[in-house]
């Protein structure tokens, strides 16, 4: 036949074309790039693999909380490099993607429990922002790597 034998993947009965699921694939982590890469806020973006650090002042007494990037990219994720050409190919990506939606899950619980400790109400009270995005989108455009002091108080450790 035209398909190498060692390319006959089948689900639930059906033959998929290796190269088509490996395309697809490759389509769908250029996607979650482009997506994670339009996340800046400002220059800023906590869900890149090249994020920066961002430092927070959270008390008038010089209390801080330094944010690491929760990255959500395909570096970030591990999901760079997938391949569907063969069954094993195809298992071990699942495999990767299964572990990256995991890992995904977590960093996103990451980055809400931030912004409701940004947010009004949250653990953290402030008086100045809503949620971390507006706040994140000041700091750059101030040019400062901190709050103003007394910005954020009340914080619970």
């Amino acid at each position: 036949g035209l398909v190498n034998p060692s390319a006959y993947i089948t689900l639930g009965g059906t033959r998929i074309s290796g190269v088509n699921l490996t395309a697809q694939g490759n389509r769908l982590v250029q996607a979650i790039d482009s997506l994670v890469g339009s996340a800046a806020i400002s220059g800023a973006n906590l869900i890149a693999s090249g994020g920066a650090r961002i430092t927070i002042q959270t008390t008038q007494f010089g209390g801080r909380i330094t944010v690491a990037a929760q990255p959500l990219d395909s570096q970030g994720l591990d999901i760079v490099g997938l391949n569907g050409d063969t069954t094993d190919a195809a298992q071990a990506s699942l495999a990767r993607i299964n572990a990256a939606i995991t890992l995904a899950q977590a960093r996103v619980a990451n980055l809400q429990v931030l912004n409701d400790s940004l947010a009004a109400g949250g653990a953290i009270s402030t008086t100045t922002s809503t949620d971390i995005s507006t706040e994140l989108s000041r700091l750059v455009n101030a040019g400062q790597s901190f709050l103003p002091r007394g910005s954020l108080v009340d914080q619970v450790a």
